[in-house]
């Protein structure tokens, strides 16, 4: 069984991405003219709530659940979007996402209290109000995360990570809304 410390972190860059996608907060002042891409990731802007449901899975074979706050806003001239979040076991994670222009994709980039980093690609759905986040590391996983925005202060998300045989290690269920002004 895999330590409660990786559960944890990948549910921590999970919950991370899940709060920042709602929007609310002022932002730093930005000095370049946002893309229709760029603003996509407007809709995490300000603080939220969220619940995170950890379901069965080889790495969590007991379903638990665990809460958390996520703070964020734009950084550095407002190309970047930064995300911060807390959870209740004190750990936390530190993203960072944008539109790449030149690759033409969402990238997000985490950063977790433990150590661990990762890197994803994202894939905006306007139509299904979706955006899915893939990646993989060299250890054969393989993780995706689906955020589906309800409306404009809700996110209902899930992360799967597979192992290279296919085999579920982590599924969570959240449900972010945002922070009353």
């Amino acid at each position: 069984m895999r330590s409660l410390v990786k559960t944890t972190t990948v549910v921590a860059a999970f919950g991370v991405y899940l709060l920042s996608a709602l929007s609310g907060e002022a932002q730093e002042a930005t000095t370049i003219q946002q893309s229709p891409e760029q603003k996509v990731l407007d809709r995490g802007l300000g603080k939220s709530q969220q619940t995170l449901t950890f379901l069965k899975a080889e790495w969590t074979p007991k379903e638990t659940r665990e809460t958390g706050t996520v703070s964020c806003t734009r950084i550095l001239n407002g190309r970047f979007v930064e995300t911060k979040l807390e959870l209740s076991d004190g750990s936390t994670l530190l993203m960072l996402a944008t539109y790449d222009t030149q690759r033409k994709c969402y990238r997000r980039w985490e950063f977790h209290s433990n150590g661990q980093t990762a890197e994803k690609i994202g894939e905006w759905d306007a139509d299904a109000k979706c955006m899915t986040w893939s990646g993989s590391a060299d250890n054969g996983l393989t993780s995706t995360t689906t955020d589906r925005y309800v409306d404009a202060d809700t996110v209902e998300s899930r992360l799967v990570i597979k192992d290279r045989d296919g085999r579920v290690c982590l599924h969570v269920e959240a449900k972010t809304t945002r922070a009353k002004q």
